[in-house]
């Protein structure tokens, strides 16, 4: 239960931030197109980022072998999931593109990921 708790919760919880936001149907933006641009697109890489690093985490805390794709393709395959949940919200648009900058944001944290294990083997 402690596992649960302190490793798969903060998954499903960050999950249902991301079903609530895109459940809005309209977000707040900004006059400019390029900085409404660039803040929506930064914070589907940063919330998936958060998502996979979340995902790795948990996945960890459960299998003896740490590996890097199950939280990728889980993360990735709830990404696709949330633009096929926003066809359904009045006011929103489920876009491909959207899917690509979610997978820059889990690719994001795969290589920070992986690069802070080998920092951190190296510094040992």
């Amino acid at each position: 239960m402690k596992k649960f708790f302190y490793f798969d919760l903060p998954v499903l919880l960050w999950m249902t931030f991301i079903f609530i936001l895109s459940s809005q149907p309209h977000l707040p933006s900004p006059q400019n197109v390029w900085v409404d641009f660039i803040f929506k697109k930064g914070a589907h890489i940063f919330v998936y980022a958060v998502l996979y690093t979340l995902s790795y985490r948990a996945n960890a805390a459960h299998r003896k072998k740490k590996g890097w794709i199950l939280p990728l393709l889980f993360t990735l395959a709830y990404a696709a999931s949330d633009e096929f949940h926003q066809s359904f919200v009045p006011g929103r648009t489920p876009m491909i593109r959207d899917i690509g900058f979610d997978a820059i944001g889990a690719g994001i944290a795969v290589y920070l990921l992986n690069h802070r294990r080998q920092y951190s083997t190296l510094a040992s």
